[in-house]
């Protein structure tokens, strides 16, 4: 299964918090989306190709080192390029779908599968 290198995980994660944040809540890495991701590169080994198109755009705007309003507006900015959106798209499902959905059991969800 291919995988992302050191580098291209830490700016996933610095995206992935903006797109569904830490606050009273666990934010989208500290819940777990990583494993979800992880779980779209295995079945579908193409996706890890998806990602790097979106932090190589990610890359290009400096995302890591801008502030947190910023980094929204950069977000803001990219949601429409196919990347961009389906890591937006993925990071939603892994936080509110999966067996262990910090974000299904916040708005009262109960996974039963």
């Amino acid at each position: 299964m291919p995988t992302l290198s050191a580098a291209e995980t830490s700016l996933l994660h610095a995206f992935l918090n903006r797109v569904i944040p830490p606050d009273d809540d666990p934010g989208a890495v500290e819940a777990g989306v990583m494993g979800h991701v992880e779980s779209r590169f295995a079945a579908d080994p193409s996706t890890v190709e998806v990602y790097r198109a979106g932090l190589i755009l990610l890359e290009s705007r400096s995302f890591q080192d801008l502030p947190a309003p910023a980094q929204d507006e950069v977000i803001g900015e990219l949601e429409s390029h196919g990347a961009i959106a389906t890591m937006i798209s993925h990071a939603i499902e892994g936080y509110y779908t999966g067996p262990k959905s910090v974000g299904a059991a916040m708005v009262g969800f109960r996974v039963t599968a």
